[in-house]
């Protein structure tokens, strides 16, 4: 009990600010969930009549996840596309608090904080956070990538190493994260079996069980259906062309960072996914990590970028989602160069240092001030997405 409380003692102001947060990015994920738009898309309709029993996700167990969480909670009477939307607002909340997670590992907590307000009030995030729908697990490459570097970082490695596991076995379900788990093996093969070693053995058999136990529904699945490899793998169903393939590879930039496609469940009109201030800050951090190619952050975030922008591009099962992580490590990692720029200019000058750090914080400002009127009072409002969102809620 007293290394508890000492560490509550110790540790109350983080505690207390990450509770703050936890509660504010609550609110604006549950802000008018089920009224913003007059009611649900196509596709919350069909997911939400889809997959309602048990047996049924044995036979096609694509997201399996997702489904599990709410067929488990529709057994307390719940069943709605009410409720399938705060479903995904909890894995929200987690994909924010694995990203927190990951920037502290890399850098500040100031830098951090102000990626994560960035992400948090995106409206690329908002759509998808508040959207009832499977699509939200696509963020699990924020949870993957943690666990990653958090087994190469503690001292004890043997939760580490359960939840590593556990987390590459359920990402096996979400079409595309075959190939996120190919590339963590990739990354992490030289150093995986000295971290084999630190783990207990008692900790290695409970860790390799609960991986096997997980993907066996899988793999049921997968010889009853052999045909649910291509969507795993992010394939089409239909047949694939490389001419497709070659005008997407530049169109997915282009739609984030330029002009996207009409989608009204992601932008209004043709705006690009991510604001200017997002654009900005994307472009320093690909020149970040240009100029500081050996640091892991920086191959890393390059390579689950380039995955992403594949994946996406084969026109198949993976969806923008799927990029989110890569994205905004971008864009934290292009703050995190602005501010050391400036820092670099004004080395021994604290008072600069404050300003350069308050004029950074005013631009996130007007970018949350920005994204948060674009979805909350400009998206709505659009006759695209009254028309959309038509279906009964």
């Amino acid at each position: 009990m007293r290394p508890i409380l000492k560490y509550l003692t110790s540790s109350w102001q983080p505690i207390a600010i990450g509770i703050l947060f936890t509660i504010i990015f609550s609110g604006l994920l549950m802000f008018r969930l089920t009224s913003l738009v007059p009611g649900s898309s196509l596709n919350e309709s069909f997911d939400q009549s889809s997959k309602t029993s048990y047996s049924s996700l044995l036979k096609q167990p694509i997201n399996a996840p997702y489904y599990i969480v709410r067929n488990s909670i529709r057994k307390f009477g719940e069943n709605s596309i009410k409720t399938d939307r705060y479903i995904s607002v909890i894995f929200g909340l987690i994909a924010l608090l694995t990203f927190y997670g990951i920037a502290r590992f890399w850098f500040s907590q100031r830098i951090s904080m102000l990626g994560l307000i960035v992400l948090a009030t995106s409206t690329w995030f908002l759509h998808i956070s508040r959207n009832g729908s499977p699509e939200i697990l696509q963020l699990a490459g924020l949870a993957i990538l943690y666990f990653s570097i958090w087994i190469h970082r503690a001292q004890n490695k043997n939760i580490p190493f359960l939840l590593l596991l556990i987390s590459l076995a359920v990402s096996l379900y979400i079409p595309g994260f075959i190939w996120f788990t190919v590339f963590i093996v990739a990354w992490q093969n030289k150093k995986m079996l000295s971290y084999v070693k630190s783990v207990q053995y008692w900790w290695i058999a409970v860790s390799v069980l609960a991986f096997t136990i997980l993907i066996t529904p899988l793999v049921y699945g997968v010889i009853k259906d052999p045909g649910i490899i291509k969507t795993l793998i992010g394939l089409p169903n239909y047949a694939f062309s490389i001419k497709d393939f070659g005008t997407n590879l530049y169109r997915v930039p282009e739609n984030i960072f330029i002009r996207s496609i009409l989608n009204p469940s992601l932008t209004i009109g043709h705006l690009p996914l991510l604001n200017i201030f997002a654009v900005v800050m994307s472009l320093l951090g690909i020149y970040s990590y240009i100029k500081n190619f050996r640091l892991d952050r920086s191959w890393v975030g390059i390579a689950v970028t380039i995955l992403g922008i594949i994946l996406i591009s084969l026109n198949g099962s993976v969806g923008y989602v799927f990029i989110i992580p890569g994205i905004f490590l971008l864009v934290i990692s292009g703050i995190s160069y602005l501010l050391e720029e400036w820092n670099g200019v004004f080395p021994k000058n604290p008072l600069a240092g404050n300003i350069g750090a308050s004029l950074l914080s005013i631009l996130v400002i007007l970018s949350v001030f920005y994204s948060i009127n674009n979805y909350f009072i400009a998206w709505p409002n659009a006759p695209a997405t009254k028309s959309y969102y038509s279906q009964r809620l």
